[in-house]
């Protein structure tokens, strides 16, 4: 009997995305969204009890469905000249077009870093939770703990058809099946050292019907920023996971010590230590949003299989505090506010300095500092008092940008560590918020004169008409408190009026 495959992608249940991770639901949307949180989301394929048996005819009628769907993909070792520099080769799986936009990429392939003879970390048990990373020595913020190419990188999801009169577990069983032949050529390339490091990384999905391959992804994925990779036109979301040697055996806390960072012309994640770490301490990342409340935070640990111990979720009694905290951590944005307070000259001058600074507070007070929000909070603290003409706090500031290089988006800022830098001057927001303060005092006292003139204008139509209790509406857009405040002055009262716009 010839199989009708389904082709098209199907529409995504309904359902939080840490209920479609339980159940293997996640869509290439959900892994891009939480790429913007950098939150990391499990391999998108259902659990199952047992290895599910397949008609035998499957195979053969797939294969021009396989073989066309990888025709989107291409298998390759990268860098390119990695034989010729001896540094380890990335083993990819890329959408047709990302390989253009890596090798375009301004400095790739930037050389790695020299091993260290005394590597700030080593490998060690932990307790119920396998093997895990440790501190060898004390580590201040900011300090660089590892540089490491991935063993392997691929997409977060791949598309399979299945044939629409197999069952529900034969369907994730055949899924389960394609991605392990989707993978292997990638493992078959490896050096045989490389190899051997990936077939030692921990398995969770031994009993589940995954393969070999399949499961040690689905255990060790870490998902990768997608910025720099979308190919150009193709519509791909270009969503992809990475894993590594030494970063895949980071275990998970909701206040971890750790953020990796991923660089582009490297190809190779840096993990940077995000508070003061000492001696011995393990490191830990996040497996997930950190900034959900704890209740949010459990449901997104289930598919991988454990319950955080770390301290914040151990301390029952202050639990809704710590969840206020993270609330307000995530409600707001330094970036929306220096804006708004760039362009309202009405906000005092230390407006923005102070709301980040309470910003900062209650991210060290849940020693939240691998947010992303913790760096941009102290960057727009610099950015503020350049605003502001004040290269001695810049610099001071500059100073604390520089520990906090664990951003996504972190640019190098040496050239404003001395505040008598020639820097200050040629930047394009050097001494703005003067400049702007000016001119909002030129548009509030034009402001009042036209008010002046309405109060003039209210009392001729009054004294005119008869009618000293009418109400006059007027319409102004864009006008200042200052300007409004000044007509109530004048009016002292004696007129009915409302304000528009």
């Amino acid at each position: 009997m010839k199989r009708g495959f389904l082709l098209q992608k199907t529409t995504p249940a309904p359902g939080g995305i840490h209920a479609r991770a339980r159940e293997g639901r996640l869509t290439t949307e959900d892994y891009i969204a939480a790429s913007a949180r950098k939150e990391t989301l499990p391999c998108s394929i259902g659990k199952l009890d047992h290895k599910v048996e397949l008609p035998a005819d499957l195979e053969d009628e797939y294969r021009p469905h396989r073989e066309a769907r990888n025709r989107n993909y291409e298998w390759l070792s990268m860098p390119p000249n990695a034989s010729v520099t001896g540094e380890p080769a990335t083993e990819c799986i890329l959408f047709k077009g990302s390989k253009e936009l890596l090798l375009s990429t301004p400095g790739f392939p930037q050389p790695l870093p020299p091993l260290s003879i005394n590597p700030a970390f080593r490998v060690g048990p932990v307790p119920g939770k396998g093997l895990g990373l440790f501190a060898t020595r004390s580590l201040k913020q900011g300090d660089l703990i590892l540089t490491e190419r991935p063993l392997l990188i691929l997409p977060a999801t791949v598309h399979c058809p299945f044939p629409t009169d197999l069952t529900g577990e034969q369907i994730l069983q055949h899924q389960l099946n394609d991605r392990e032949q989707f993978v292997e050529p990638v493992i078959e390339r490896m050096t045989e050292e490389r190899r051997d490091a990936f077939f030692r990384l921990h398995n969770s999905h031994t009993e589940d019907g995954s393969g070999p391959i399949t499961g040690i992804v689905r255990t060790n994925g870490i998902g990768m920023p997608v910025a720099g990779l979308k190919p150009r036109g193709s519509g791909e979301s270009a969503a992809y996971s990475a894993i590594g040697d030494a970063i895949s055996r980071l275990n998970h806390s909701c206040t971890p010590n750790t953020e990796p960072s991923f660089s582009l012309p490297q190809l190779a994640y840096r993990l940077y230590a995000v508070r003061d770490i000492a001696e011995g301490e393990e490191l830990t990342w996040r497996y997930t949003d950190s900034l959900a409340p704890k209740a949010e935070r459990d449901e997104s640990h289930k598919p991988y299989g454990f319950t955080c111990d770390c301290p914040v979720c151990t301390d029952v009694e202050h639990i809704a505090e710590s969840d206020a905290r993270r609330l307000a951590i995530s409600k707001f944005d330094p970036t929306s506010a220096i804006m708004e307070w760039a362009g309202n000259p009405s906000l005092p001058d230390n407006w923005i300095v102070k709301k980040c600074l309470e910003q900062l507070i209650l991210l060290e007070k849940e020693n939240l500092q691998h947010c992303y929000l913790y760096p941009i909070s102290t960057r727009t603290i610099m950015d503020a008092y350049i605003m502001l003409g004040d290269a001695q706090r810049a610099s001071t500031w500059a100073a604390n940008v520089k520990k906090r290089c664990w951003a996504e988006d972190f640019e190098p800022v040496d050239e404003y560590l001395d505040p008598k830098s020639a820097a200050y001057r040629k930047h394009q927001l050097w001494g703005a918020r003067a400049g702007l303060a000016e001119m909002w005092k030129a548009k509030v006292q034009e402001e009042k004169e036209i008010m002046e003139n309405m109060a003039r204008l209210m009392a001729t139509y009054a004294a005119v008409d008869g009618q000293p209790q009418a109400t006059f509406t007027f319409m102004t857009p864009g006008f200042s408190n200052e300007a409004k405040a000044h007509l109530d002055s004048l009016l002292k009262g004696s007129r009915n009026y409302v304000f528009q716009g």
